[in-house]
């Protein structure tokens, strides 16, 4: 990321706000375009005046409603910059190759090319949402009478043919859509009063080959019920067809009736579209978090097919996309065999008609054809990009692993000369002795490797060190149970990675290394390092070095760092500062204004407020980061109780470390919220704070804190052989 927090000040421009119980609605004035926020982005949103930045408003946020929103801030943002609300913002906020299907706009068969405003809100007074329950139902209930009566009499041949010849096709075309369009909008409507009393966006449309009246969906998301939303979208899921089987009844067996079931049933499944924002989207939109739309469609990329071959976790989540997986196939299926039999049957009749009607005849005939066919190819495309090119690029994933992109560069004096003094800069290499270095650059491979080219997978074993010269990895963990693939951190040059192996061989890599830029970098065989350990001349500086690179091994242990790739260390180790204290000391103060965040590497402390020890913390854990989040006094005391190494890192540049790592500053964040006070920790667990006294609060805290997982101490036998190494 290249943003910096202390200096980013966003400003939002001219916009609307509709709030609901759940979310707030932002819509930019010029463009009409919206996004959905959660409610509680209205806590920071007016903060983003140009005057205030992102730490400052972090700052005022929490000394207002005792919360941190790192994550929820950065989400807006990203969402706000995507609708061009965010005046001269030119800060990157990172980007997610997989979007979720609501963002994705509609098909063209029902997408609006331009709208009119007629009424921004209308507030009626009224809300009856049993009124719709019982609408819904109704519409139940002559769709199924439909299916069983209307349906079997369909008829796909002779579609918007007039006797035999298609001199009204287009505008009778024009004129069912454009009414069932509208009609549509009309019942939208009546649903919204009798859900919410309240109305946004009432507006006329021009769509491909028709017009229409519609109203947007922002009052749906102020009910408090799921069940009447879930009823809302279902109603509105049927509109077209039981117009369609109604007006069938005053004239069934008629061409026009036929042709009006027909256009009704190609404008639900376009609405019903589960790749592209439509009712069933909005529906899951409605019903489930941010966090778990935004994997919908890795797992629909995954799962669709390839996920036939995963082995089954039974999760809550995975039968959740199974079942969406399964109505997104279903659709797709039935939606391909409505249009090829619709097409199949019409082509040969309107060909002929091209060939040998009047002219007026032919215009109309050209024109249906064309409708079907981009109908038709439309479909395909879209399947193609979803479906079939998602199961192909997961199977491209899993042949890539095996190709090797990198070539070889030859070492020459100069290249050598600048290799050399890149050691010398680094962290871990500068320890060595100059003859040590010569001897590693001369055992080495100096390689290069294009931007897109995958350095090393997730969840293979490598045996090599890594010393990045040139260009930028980008460090990705894959969910294995959705496949979404969650970009981490960045590494830049110069940096060192895989060190690992140096270690244990046969461990495997916990994350993916991506070029970003082309690379430049060198490939050190762990064997060859391992001998080095061996020989005289190489020992007192290679004695170094280890140690330094198990400061790393020992970080990568640490509690905060269990869900993160071990490369991500590299970060610390290079910003921050080692710090032994003596058993007894005072490491913070409670009250002081302190801004250093602390990583225990050895040791273990207490964590005392107002005089009262409420938890211990131990080797591999971490603690300052609350008073760096919230920007706020210590709101404890850490006291050694033997004696401990910790590894330090100032306010700068733990700042500098979460913008590299958007994730893990989240992560902090959700535990951050936990330590500051008794009613911010039971807050996230939904318990209310003010029914306990303030012991009971502090025992849930020490509880939450008392169930994370340290790693063990070493044992005084393997201290010895530590100092003996």
């Amino acid at each position: 990321m290249s943003i910096n927090l202390s200096e980013l000040k966003p400003k939002l421009l001219r916009h609307e706000r509709i709030i609901g119980n759940n979310n707030v609605i932002v819509e930019n004035t010029a463009t009409k375009e919206q996004i959905m926020l959660p409610l509680d982005a209205m806590d920071f949103l007016d903060f983003f005046d140009g005057e205030h930045s992102i730490n400052r408003t972090l700052s005022l946020v929490y000394e207002v409603t005792g919360k941190i929103y790192f994550e929820s801030v950065f989400k807006a943002l990203k969402k706000l910059k995507e609708i061009d609300l965010l005046e001269d913002f030119e800060g990157d906020l990172g980007s997610e190759e997989d979007i979720s299907p609501h963002q994705i706009p509609p098909s063209l068969m029902i997408r609006p090319f331009k709208e009119f405003n007629i009424k921004k809100k209308l507030g009626l007074g009224i809300q009856k949402p049993t009124m719709m329950l019982l609408f819904v139902l109704l519409f139940l209930g002559i769709t199924y009478i439909g299916a069983n009566e209307v349906f079997p009499k369909l008829k796909f041949s002779g579609f918007l043919k007039t006797g035999n010849h298609y001199e009204n096709a287009v505008l009778t075309y024009v004129l069912v859509v454009s009414l069932l369009m509208s009609l549509r909008g009309l019942f939208k409507v009546l649903f919204q009063y009798l859900a919410t009393s309240a109305l946004y966006g009432l507006h006329f449309r021009i769509n491909l080959l028709s017009v229409s009246l519609d109203i947007k969906d922002n009052a749906i998301f102020s009910l408090p019920k799921k069940l009447y939303a879930l009823a809302y979208y279902l109603g509105i899921s049927l509109i077209y067809l039981v117009l369609a089987i109604l007006f069938y009844q005053t004239d069934p067996g008629s061409s026009l009736s036929n042709d009006v079931l027909l256009i009704a049933i190609l404008l639900t499944f376009n609405h019903l579209d589960p790749f592209r924002n439509g009712d069933l989207t909005s529906a899951f939109q409605f019903l489930y978090s941010e966090n778990q739309l935004e994997s919908l469609t890795p797992y629909l990329k995954n799962n669709t097919l390839a996920g036939l071959f995963r082995k089954a976790t039974g999760s809550k989540e995975e039968i959740r996309y199974a079942l969406y997986t399964s109505l997104a196939i279903g659709w797709a299926v039935l939606f391909l065999l409505f249009s090829v039999n619709l097409a199949a049957e019409n082509f040969p009749r309107l060909l002929m008609e091209l060939q040998f009607g009047g002219i007026t005849s032919q215009l109309n005939a050209g024109l249906i054809f064309l409708l079907l066919g981009f109908n038709l190819f439309y479909l395909l495309y879209d399947l193609f990009t979803t479906i079939v090119k998602g199961f192909l690029s997961y199977l491209y994933r899993k042949i890539s692993k095996k190709v090797d992109r990198s070539e070889k560069i030859r070492i020459d004096e100069e290249q050598s000369k600048v290799l050399l003094n890149a050691f010398e800069d680094d962290t871990f290499f500068q320890v060595l002795m100059l003859n040590t270095r010569k001897l590693i650059l001369k055992k080495s491979l100096f390689k290069k490797m294009p931007a897109g080219a995958v350095l090393i997978n997730q969840g293979v074993k490598i045996d090599k060190l890594f010393f990045l010269l040139e260009g930028i990895l980008s460090i990705q963990v894959e969910d294995p149970d959705t496949g979404q693939v969650k970009r981490i951190a960045e590494l830049h040059a110069p940096c060192v990675f895989g060190e690992s192996s140096l270690f244990d061989g046969d461990s495997k890599t916990t994350a993916t290394v991506e070029a970003i830029k082309d690379l430049k970098y060198l490939e050190i065989d762990a064997k060859f390092m391992q001998k080095l350990h061996h020989e005289k001349e190489h020992t007192r500086g290679y004695g170094m070095f280890i140690e330094r690179v198990k400061l790393s091994q020992m970080l990568s242990n640490a509690s905060l760092f269990t869900d993160f790739p071990k490369e991500v260390m590299n970060l610390f180790i290079a910003q921050g500062k080692t710090k032994n204290v003596k058993e007894g000391r005072e490491i913070i103060k409670q009250g002081q204004d302190d801004k250093t965040f602390y990583i225990l590497i050895n040791g273990a402390v207490d964590i005392i407020k107002d005089n009262e020890k409420v938890a211990e913390l131990k080797s591999g854990d971490y603690f300052g980061e609350v008073a760096l989040l919230a920007n706020t006094t210590r709101t404890a005391t850490v006291k050694a109780t033997e004696p401990s190494m910790l590894l330090a890192i100032d306010s700068d540049s733990f700042w500098e470390i979460l913008l590299e790592n958007i994730e893990l500053g989240m992560f902090l964040e959700s535990v951050s919220q936990r330590r500051m006070g008794p009613k911010a920790a039971l807050a996230i667990n939904g318990n209310e704070a003010d029914e306990l006294d303030e012991d009971d609060q502090w025992e849930e805290v020490e509880a939450f804190i008392e169930e994370e997982e340290l790693p063990e101490l070493p044992t005084e036998e393997e201290k010895k052989e530590d100092d003996h190494e």
